[in-house]
């Protein structure tokens, strides 16, 4: 009876293990299936559709690069447009400013004068 397995009991592992194999990248499962032409993973570093897609991102990084960098350049032409529209407006502000006080003084100095010509003309008399 020792050698019958017991009914509804669970069997110990059979003798029939699995040879010791070195654990893979893969894991415990074992390696992927190898493809017709044995590439199998090695396919995408040696295919040339590879390299073209690494060249296609990189274009388009590039490219978005381009527009962003152009957009920069843009803004700045369009602030240095406004910029040189300020200064006209202010050196002609300034101009006019200027024109202003010279005929205010003018004037003070032209009624300045003419009190003290009239004070002149008062005490000469």
């Amino acid at each position: 009876m020792a050698d019958r397995p017991l009914t509804g009991v669970a069997r110990p592992p059979t003798a029939l293990n699995p040879p010791n194999r070195p654990v893979t990248q893969q894991g415990l499962s074992g390696g992927r299936a190898v493809s017709r032409l044995g590439t199998g993973s090695m396919r995408q570093v040696h295919d040339k559709s590879y390299y073209m897609g690494l060249l296609r991102s990189k274009i388009n990084q590039i490219s978005t690069e381009i527009a962003r960098l152009e957009e920069v350049y843009q803004k700045g032409q369009r602030d240095r447009v406004e910029l040189d529209a300020y200064e006209r407006r202010y050196f002609f502000n300034t101009r006019m400013l200027y024109a202003t006080m010279h005929s205010h003084i003018d004037v003070q100095n032209a009624v300045t004068v003419r009190k003290f010509s009239i004070g002149d003309m008062q005490t000469d008399l």
